[in-house]
C-alpha cells in the first residue's frame, strides 16, 4: 500500500513505464491534486475561517478555498448576490476576484468552504487523502502521466477509472456523516 509522496511517484513509474516522468514527477503529481480537488468533496476537506472585512466590505479569500459552502454573520446565512445589488445596500455577498465584497463592513464573517487537497511535497510526504484512499491518489496520477504522454486510450480509462473512485469516496463520506442521523417529520405526537 502507499504511503508517502516517495512511494507513490515509485509505483506510479513502474505501473506507467513513462519516460521522463521522475523528472517531471512535481508538476505531475501536482496536476493531479489540483485535478483531485476539483471533482471531490469530502467532510476532510470542509474548513471553516473567520474573516474580517474592511471598511469597504472587502476581505480576501484562503488560497485553498475550492468552493464556498457558506458565508455567515452572527449566525446569519448571507446570499451570493450580484455585486451591483450588494453596493445598493442589500444584504449578501458578491464574489470579485479572490475577494468577496459584503454588504457588512469590518464585520467578522465566518466562511465555511471546501479546501483544496494539501500539495505533496519533499517537506510533505503525505496528507489525509493519501492516507485514507490511497488508490484514488495513485489512478490521478497515472490518469495524468496517460495525459502528459499523448496517451488517449490509458487516459481515457484512467479517468473513467477516477470518476467511479471520486463517487466511491464521497457516497463512502456521505453514509459515514449521516448513517444513523434522526430526522423528524412533522409535529411531535
Amino acid at each position: 500500500m502507499i504511503s508517502d509522496r516517495s512511494e507513490l511517484i515509485a509505483e506510479a513509474q513502474q505501473a506507467s513505464q513513462s519516460e521522463g516522468f521522475l523528472e517531471r514527477a512535481d508538476m505531475i503529481v501536482g496536476m493531479a491534486e489540483k485535478y483531485i480537488s476539483k471533482h471531490l468533496r469530502t467532510s476532510h476537506q470542509q474548513t471553516q475561517q473567520t474573516l474580517t472585512t474592511d471598511a469597504e466590505g472587502l476581505v480576501s479569500l484562503p488560497d485553498d478555498l475550492v468552493q464556498i459552502i457558506s458565508i455567515s454573520v452572527d449566525s446569519f446565512e448571507l446570499q451570493n448576490i450580484r455585486l451591483s445589488r450588494v453596493l445598493n445596500g442589500k444584504a449578501g455577498y458578491s464574489m470579485i476576484g479572490g475577494n468577496i465584497r459584503s454588504f457588512h463592513k469590518q464585520t467578522p464573517h465566518s466562511l465555511l468552504y471546501y479546501a483544496a487537497i494539501p500539495n505533496l511535497s519533499e517537506a510533505v510526504s503525505t496528507n489525509w487523502l493519501l492516507k485514507h484512499e490511497p488508490e484514488l491518489y495513485y489512478q490521478a496520477v497515472l490518469r495524468q502521466i496517460a495525459i502528459t504522454d499523448n496517451n488517449a486510450e490509458q487516459a481515457a480509462i484512467r479517468s473513467e477509472y477516477v470518476a467511479t473512485l471520486f463517487s466511491d469516496v464521497m457516497v463512502a463520506d456521505f453514509k459515514k456523516r449521516f448513517t444513523g442521523l434522526t430526522v423528524n417529520i412533522g409535529a411531535p405526537a
